[in-house]
């Protein structure tokens, strides 16, 4: 079996040719990539291939990596158990001579919409060394975060709770995201004295509510929601500088506060390159999450897969090249898959023609996720292809075609 795509890459970079995955406490069995061929020992949550580096995919001397998932709840080994899903990013760092594994950083996205149907305590800490509760937004009346629908003690309360079972878990804010508007982080950014009085609001914010650290995602300087004419300029020196003031901020902490930020994948002459002070990332964050994913749609008009192996690790490197030390470099690795709807079901191929977005039965927004994947695959008459025939794995039936990430190939 080859190590492809990413998620059997992790896999066999943790254990190696020379030990078994029973000396970790699970018994697997190889027949095919089909996933109910993984079993575990016990009933707790285990999500695949997390703790390892990957010494055979350490290209073009880039040593760190990490995974971006929605986590399955058990795995597959029982569909009916896969109910905590979080998105994962995994920090798995090497040293550059050595290639050696030192500990990984692996961290849970937690959204606070799946709390009801994902409770905070069906989470398994153990695998996570950081939980990242999403997300916060600006609160401009009071220049400070803010909890979507208002704060919520009781649950951050129970997030906290959870290092009872794992002593050495960060739990931490993550204020934006893909819904978050540009101009509130704009004029926060571009203003000297609403950046001090921020720092300090968040200071006491973060302290209060017991998190660890904050994680700004904020989609993007300059390039709001990814245009490059809508932002000011001052976006990308202004950013730098709310970064590195945080990070003098963070640091006279005691206990120090973390900072991280969820950054644009870095496709070369794209707006990352225009979004950010490279500087201010390498010098003032903890870790970067490079959001590798999404990088192809309907907009496309043709099938194609939304987070391709070579361009996640291209696109990751490039923040390398522009010298973030690639230990604090995280590679997005999504555990769902993108939806097509085919214009002619008997052309499935990759580039086939689409008339736009399709949902899975378990679906939603165009997105299938990795837990129902498994289902259609092997319960539901889909059929898949994978690398061994040219190009990242991917799945189709009738006239519905995803796009995913599969741990096996045959």
């Amino acid at each position: 079996m080859m190590a492809y795509p990413m998620l059997r890459a992790i896999n066999n970079g943790f254990f190696g040719t020379g030990e078994g995955p029973e000396t970790y406490g699970y018994e697997y069995k190889y027949k095919d990539y089909d996933h109910d061929d993984v079993h575990f020992k016990n009933d707790r949550d285990v999500t695949i291939f997390v703790i390892a580096y990957i010494r055979r995919i350490a290209l073009k001397n880039y040593y760190g990596v990490s995974y971006s998932a929605w986590a399955n709840h058990q795995y597959c080994k029982s569909i009916q158990y896969m109910r905590t899903l979080v998105l994962l990013y995994v920090a798995l760092v090497c040293a550059q001579l050595a290639l050696s594994v030192s500990k990984p950083r692996v961290v849970c996205y937690y959204p606070n919409y799946r709390l009801k149907v994902n409770p905070i305590e069906t989470i398994d800490p153990t695998l996570c060394t950081h939980i990242h509760y999403a997300f916060h937004i600006l609160d401009t009346n009071n220049n400070v975060i803010v909890d979507r629908v208002g704060a919520r003690p009781d649950i951050y309360r129970r997030l906290n709770a959870l290092k009872t079972r794992n002593p050495e878990l960060k739990v931490i804010v993550s204020v934006g995201g893909a819904k978050a508007p540009s101009e509130p982080f704009s004029n926060l950014v571009n203003n000297s004295s609403l950046r001090a009085e921020f720092i300090n609001n968040t200071i006491a914010y973060l302290k209060q509510y017991g998190f660890d650290g904050l994680d700004l995602d904020w989609e993007y300087p300059v390039c709001w929601a990814g245009n490059c004419t809508a932002g000011p300029q001052s976006d990308r020196a202004n950013f730098g500088k709310l970064l590195r003031e945080l990070k003098a901020a963070f640091d006279k902490q005691s206990p120090r506060l973390s900072l991280s930020a969820a950054v644009k994948a870095g496709k070369p002459g794209g707006p990352y390159e225009q979004a950010y002070d490279f500087s201010a990332l390498a010098e003032s964050l903890d870790y970067i999450n490079v959001m590798t994913y999404v990088l192809y749609g309907p907009w496309n008009r043709k099938t194609g897969h939304h987070s391709p192996y070579q361009k996640c690790i291209d696109y990751s490197q490039s923040y390398v090249t522009k010298g973030v030390p690639n230990n604090k470099v995280l590679i997005g690795v999504p555990f769902y898959g993108k939806v097509f709807a085919l214009k002619n079901s008997s052309q499935h191929s990759m580039g086939a023609p689409i008339t736009g977005a399709g949902n899975t039965p378990d679906g939603h927004n165009g997105a299938a996720y990795y837990r129902e994947m498994c289902d259609l695959v092997k319960n539901k008459s889909w059929l898949k292809e994978t690398n061994d025939q040219g190009h990242d794995p991917f799945a189709y039936h009738d006239n519905l075609w995803v796009g995913y990430d599969d741990p096996y190939q045959k």
